[in-house]
C-alpha cells in the first residue's frame, strides 16, 4: 500500500507550475495537502494497523489528483489535441470502476477465503494499473503542453 501513496504523490508533483493553480504558493499548498494526508495516512497504518485509515486518505490524494489532472487538462496543447483530457477520462473510469469492484470485493468476500469474488481484487489490481498508465500519459501531455518537454502522446 505503501509505494501506492508515492506513486500518486508522483503524479500530483509532476503537474507543478502548469497551471496558475499548481504555481507559487498553491503549489506549496497542494504539496502540504497532499503529503501531510498521505504521511498521517501512512503512519496510521502502519504504527496502528488501521487499514480504514489507509483507505480513506489514499482515496483523498487520489482525488487532490485527481482534480489537478481537470485543472491541468482544460487547455488544448499547440497543436489544438484535447488528448489529455480524454486520457484524463480513461483514468477516471478506470480507478472508479476498479474502486467499485474493491468495494463489492471487500464487502462480500471474507478475507483469506477465496471464492469467486476474489477475482473482484484481481480486477481492481487490473484497472487500477490501466488507471496508472492512462494518468501517465496525462501526466507526460500536461508537461509537454505547459512546458514543451517531451513529445506529445499523440504525436505520429
Amino acid at each position: 500500500e505503501v509505494p501506492m501513496f508515492f506513486l500518486v504523490l508522483s503524479a500530483m508533483f509532476s503537474k507543478d507550475d502548469s497551471h496558475w493553480m499548481t504555481s507559487g504558493i498553491y503549489k506549496r499548498l497542494i504539496h502540504l495537502a497532499g503529503f501531510g494526508c498521505a504521511t498521517i495516512g501512512m503512519g496510521m497504518y502502519l504504527l496502528k494497523n488501521d487499514y480504514e485509515m489507509f483507505v480513506h486518505s489514499f482515496t483523498i490524494v487520489v482525488l487532490l489528483d485527481l482534480f489537478l489532472s481537470f485543472i491541468c487538462t482544460q487547455a488544448p496543447d499547440k497543436h489544438g489535441s484535447h488528448i489529455s483530457s480524454g486520457l484524463l477520462m480513461g483514468y477516471a473510469a478506470s480507478i472508479g470502476s476498479g474502486r467499485i469492484f474493491w468495494e463489492i470485493e471487500r464487502l462480500t468476500c471474507e478475507p483469506g477465503q477465496g471464492g469467486p469474488t476474489a477475482l473482484l481484487h484481481v480486477l481492481w489490481h487490473f484497472l487500477a494499473g490501466l488507471a496508472v498508465y492512462f494518468g501517465s500519459l496525462s501526466d507526460a501531455q500536461v508537461r509537454y503542453s505547459a512546458h514543451g518537454l517531451g513529445r506529445a502522446v499523440d504525436d505520429p
